[in-house]
């Protein structure tokens, strides 16, 4: 179909915001640290996200004709954020530290792509004497209300104590078990989980390393999320959890001058998406892009 050019209009947003914070640090013993913190952020949305543009896709072969509305959002607010934390570090070595966190969001305006086939449903202005029926609508709004919780384990170790080679070894690893709950106006009394946000998700590195050699395997994996809304909940998006395994090399050939070679998902991990549909998920799509190589060099001046 021919593309026409149509004038939107110019939409702007000007907005003062208090952003407080408090940072408490102490420490009980040489070996203890306990710290608790609370900060107020605020995140503007994306570009993409905000663009004040639209395009309306159809197909004129299809036998119905079907009508696609892509659009961005330029009435989205900032997503406001009250961030509460507190942890407990302890340092029983020179080589070793395990720390507990605790935190917990209360989250305003979040953002979340949403999809429905009524225009009603989102803050879209189309042009004067738009057809206003279409059979999708893909657009991004503000989501109304959200809470994080949860606690973070992390352990970190270097076994500089062992003899020779061995005391090049390391180990790094943290885990985060959360909780979410969000809402969105178009779908009053549901909640859902926050949008990105996985119940589980961790990392583990092992590696060697010494002033002129270092070498990292590491794994990270994060849990099934949310990554889109539509007014009808069978077509909500999820990403299935997701393991990667990655290699890192480092040689500093000189004091300047180091090679470095790297291995993203060795394994080739699929990021697969899927609605919730029915009574089963139904496929949406896979990213397949395979493991991938690259070796440099980097030099400081």
């Amino acid at each position: 179909a021919p593309t026409t050019a149509v004038d939107l209009g110019t939409y702007s947003r000007a907005y003062t915001d208090w952003l407080p914070s408090a940072l408490l640090r102490w420490e009980p013993t040489d070996d203890l640290v306990v710290r608790a913190s609370y900060g107020r952020g605020i995140k503007r949305p994306d570009f993409d996200d905000a663009r004040n543009s639209q395009a309306i896709r159809f197909d004129s072969a299809d036998p119905e004709d079907s009508r696609n509305l892509e659009a961005g959002n330029p009435f989205l607010e900032a997503l406001v954020a009250d961030q509460f934390d507190a942890s407990v570090a302890w340092y029983p070595n020179r080589s070793t530290v395990l720390q507990v966190a605790l935190f917990h969001k209360d989250i305003r305006n979040f953002f979340i792509d949403f999809e429905t086939d009524d225009i009603s449903l989102t803050s879209i202005v189309l042009p004067a004497g738009t057809n206003l029926e279409f059979d999708n609508i893909e657009t991004v709004i503000n989501g109304a209300e959200a809470k994080v919780s949860g606690v973070e384990l992390s352990y970190t170790q270097a076994f500089d104590f062992l003899p020779g080679v061995l005391s090049g070894l390391f180990v790094e690893g943290n885990v985060t078990l959360a909780e979410s709950e969000a809402e969105i106006s178009e779908r009053p009394g549901e909640t859902f989980a926050f949008p990105g946000q996985s119940d589980v998700s961790g990392n583990l590195s092992i590696g060697w390393e010494n002033d002129i050699v270092s070498v990292r395997l590491a794994g990270n994996h994060r849990g099934e999320v949310l990554s889109s809304i539509s007014s009808d909940p069978r077509e909500d998006e999820f990403r299935d959890a997701y393991t990667q395994y990655d290699v890192n090399l480092r040689w500093n050939v000189t004091p300047s001058l180091q090679v470095y070679a790297d291995g993203v998902n060795l394994t080739g991990e699929k990021d697969v998406r899927y609605y919730q549909g029915g009574r089963v998920p139904l496929f949406a799509q896979v990213q397949d892009f395979g493991a991938s190589y690259q070796i440099g060099l980097r030099a400081s001046f």
